[in-house]
């Protein structure tokens, strides 16, 4: 496996360390068309969870760190937004097929820094490809729709256009899969991004933004890499040039997305709560949370009983708070749509016209099945 470009990085001496850890990267930013060293005081550390060796320093990135990026892809944004549809999708084609090209690199060093299985991580890797592939297709799905005669001497005509700089900030479990559920359908649409990968295995989207780095149809500015935690968050959701947020990650942190965001205008899609699900209480009363297990079916060899379990032996599991959301119409189970509608509705959410007042869409799903939509009308 090929290991990241030093242009991503920086060697650096760890003082009171020895062996594999006396010489680790420290990672660097991706801003415009270079590999810029953070300001951060602060790092943590990025290691094999499988054998505990130190694979890099993250800088936990500062504020200006975040604003040199989003500078950078609103001067790129106005140009390449004016890009015709069909050379949006050439980079795409690109981006998808030096994705695939090194998949097995990708999967690999899922495997290495984020910890799944092999086979996992190559599923993971090909699920990040569809959706490249999928955005390969935006010149027909930008097209517009038109409805003449709708009343007297009046005709109804929409337009898609690209929202602006939009910043998508993506939790650890699927490293490669979810910022490609983001990255390639902002710049096919028109969008400049800045990605913010988790802080505990960012090596991937390091090696994907590399791989972007060798797309020549793809200008400097238009997808940008920041590196970092809380700061880097807070200051992304509070940046006045940013126009819309793309999160996946903890439900209590989606709320607080939303809730710091959606203030200052910004269109917010939040999907949390992927630890947990919500059923209807009755067809009209909001829905509580709760928690459900599925009951199985267990064959015993003749002859033996099944082992007791008692308060003692049995685990014991924090309930989450239970919170109420709207509930799909449904009558009696759960709603379940499959990721790939999930996908398409990431897409639709990005292009809501933005009003007076603007719904934000709280999603709680599970397994990767939409279970809820909680939505909050804020004004702006």
């Amino acid at each position: 496996m090929m290991e990241p470009q030093g242009a991503a990085a920086e060697q650096v001496t760890v003082g009171g360390q020895n062996g594999s850890d006396a010489d680790v990267r420290t990672l660097r930013n991706r801003i415009g068309s270079e590999w810029v060293a953070s300001e951060a005081t602060d790092f943590l550390e990025d290691r094999n969870p499988a054998t505990g060796e130190l694979l890099a320093r993250v800088p936990l990135s500062t504020a200006g760190d975040v604003d040199r990026a989003v500078t950078a892809a609103r001067a790129a944004q106005a140009e390449w937004g004016a890009t015709a549809p069909q050379r949006r999708a050439r980079a795409v084609f690109a981006l998808r097929n030096a994705l695939w090209e090194h998949h097995e690199e990708l999967a690999q060093l899922v495997t290495k820094d984020m910890g799944k299985t092999l086979d996992d991580a190559r599923g993971e890797v090909l699920r990040g490809i569809e959706s490249a592939e999928a955005a390969c297709g935006i010149p027909a799905l930008l097209k517009g729709e038109n409805l003449e005669g709708i009343a007297k001497s009046m005709d109804v005509e929409q337009w898609r256009q690209p929202v602006g700089v939009v910043a998508a900030i993506t939790p650890f479990n699927f490293p490669v899969m979810i910022p490609l559920w983001f990255l390639p359908f902002a710049i096919a649409t028109g969008n400049t991004i800045v990605l913010k990968p988790s802080e505990r295995d960012p090596l991937t989207s390091e090696r994907i933004f590399e791989l972007i780095e060798e797309i020549d149809e793809l200008p400097p500015g238009v997808a940008n890499l920041v590196h970092g935690a809380h700061d880097s968050v807070n200051a992304l959701l509070d940046h006045p040039e940013i126009d819309a947020i793309s999160f996946v990650g903890q439900a209590s942190t989606a709320r607080h997305v939303v809730e710091r965001a959606a203030p200052g205008g910004k269109r917010v899609q939040a999907l949390g709560g992927a630890n947990r699900q919500h059923r209807r209480a009755n067809q009209t009363g909001l829905a509580a949370g709760v928690r459900t297990q599925p009951h199985r079916q267990r064959t015993w060899p003749s002859g033996n009983a099944p082992p007791r379990a008692t308060n003692s032996l049995r685990k014991k599991r924090k309930r989450p708070t239970p919170c109420a959301c709207i509930p799909l119409p449904c009558s009696a189970e759960l709603q379940r749509i499959h990721l790939c509608r999930l996908r398409q509705l990431l897409f639709v959410l990005l292009r809501l016209p933005l009003k007076t007042a603007q719904t934000l869409h709280f999603i709680t799903f599970e397994r990767g099945f939409l279970c809820s939509i909680e939505s909050l009308c804020v004004p702006i």
